[in-house]
């Protein structure tokens, strides 16, 4: 199976289904009406923290990034303007929340590497010795996926995300991330051919943990 094959489904972490855009309700949510701003946040709580969970690989950061996400959502909602534009108006400050956690925890990382006189190993993802395709169990193909995900540069893994778990279009993409479309697609092709390269590593392939 082709990576845009398998993309409209997700194994262990749910599928790209999305809450439909409520314009009336984003709207209202917009003019402080803080009972239409809890409907939303119910609304996209799950994939907001679906996606969140793919790029950092922890449940509690992605459970904090949600909030931290939500906390902007509240400050910023009245300069939405189109209502319709909504989804990938938030899944944008959701990425910026995701790149404040990711530069905060490379600073920490170096200084940590420093103290100790001696760099971190990069990842411990299994190599050519991995254990037979057939001996994993779906919780461990979903721990190997997530550490393939996680050796992908911080670009490459925000577009493979929104593309392939939150179902974003790539208009929506190229808005969430601020870039031209073009870059969005090159970037997406560019995370399949560097996911292939670190499957193979761990001698397994596309088909073996792709959703």
């Amino acid at each position: 199976m082709s990576p845009e094959a398998g993309s409209g489904s997700g194994s262990g972490y749910g599928t790209a289904e999305q809450p439909g855009v409520d314009v009336r309700l984003v709207g209202a949510a917009a003019t402080g009406d803080e009972q239409a701003f809890a409907a939303l946040m119910r609304q996209w709580r799950v994939p907001l923290f679906r996606f969140l969970l793919r790029l950092t690989g922890g449940q509690e950061e992605a459970h904090e990034l949600v909030q931290r996400s939500f906390i902007k959502m509240h400050q910023r909602l009245s300069t939405l303007g189109d209502a319709a534009r909504f989804r990938p108006w938030l899944y944008q400050i959701a990425l910026n929340q995701f790149r404040d956690w990711y530069r905060s925890r490379k600073r920490e990382q170096l200084q940590r590497e420093a103290l100790a006189g001696e760099a971190q190993p990069a990842s411990d993802l299994p190599h050519r010795d991995a254990p037979p395709l057939a001996e994993l169990e779906e919780q461990d193909r979903n721990r190997l996926l997530q550490l393939a995900i996680g050796r992908l540069s911080p670009e490459q893994r925000e577009v493979l995300v929104l593309k392939t778990w939150q179902g974003l279009s790539f208009p929506e993409i190229a808005q969430a991330l601020g870039i031209p479309e073009n870059t969005a697609k090159s970037r997406l092709y560019s995370s399949y051919r560097a996911l292939a390269a670190i499957f193979d590593d761990m001698n397994l392939t596309f088909n073996d943990l792709w959703p």
